[in-house]
């Protein structure tokens, strides 16, 4: 039987766009269905608050708020005897004028770890298993992807850190 467990916690992101290159720290909730098989995850309903005043680095654009969304196809394994997780995800920033006006979007296909990544501007990251209480924390890092000139090519890093509530089986 299949079970549905909610994330509660933060995202640290860091970038190599010298403009943008963090930490930005934002709370995030999303929802982990656990499949039949007990090793099968996905990850969906990703929330994060909209950021205000983001440079991007567009030139003339001025400051941008910053709406950070996941496609709704992340995902991924669980391991029970460990806790260790891996989750193959896209994560898509869209960038709006202060007055709403859509300037564009970038995506970074990550994949989430509870092992290491290497993270633009602060190196080696560790994750942490998932722990018997729900403690997490998954970290990734890939490359800017989309329409935005001054992103594009950059590399992006994440860490997830918070809480699964149930806690995964373990």
């Amino acid at each position: 039987m299949s079970t549905t467990h909610t994330f509660t916690g933060q995202v640290t992101m860091y970038s190599s766009v010298a403009s943008f290159p963090g930490p930005k720290v934002v709370e995030a909730t999303c929802t982990l269905e656990l499949a039949d098989d007990q090793a099968t995850v996905g990850l969906r309903d990703f929330e994060t608050p909209v950021l205000e005043d983001v440079n991007a680095g567009q030139s003339g654009l001025g400051l941008l708020s910053l709406t950070i969304a996941l496609d709704e196809g992340a995902s991924g394994k669980f391991s029970q005897t460990d806790g260790s997780m891996a989750i193959n995800c896209v994560v898509i920033f869209q960038f709006k004028t202060i007055f709403k006006i859509p300037v564009g979007n970038t995506n970074v296909a990550l994949r989430l770890v509870t092992g290491s990544a290497k993270l633009p501007t602060v190196g080696t990251k560790d994750g942490m298993p998932a722990a018997t209480d729900g403690t997490v924390v998954l970290v990734g890092a890939g490359d800017f992807e989309g329409d935005l000139d001054a992103m594009e090519g950059k590399r992006c890093g994440v860490v997830l850190k918070g809480v699964f509530d149930p806690p995964l089986p373990r």
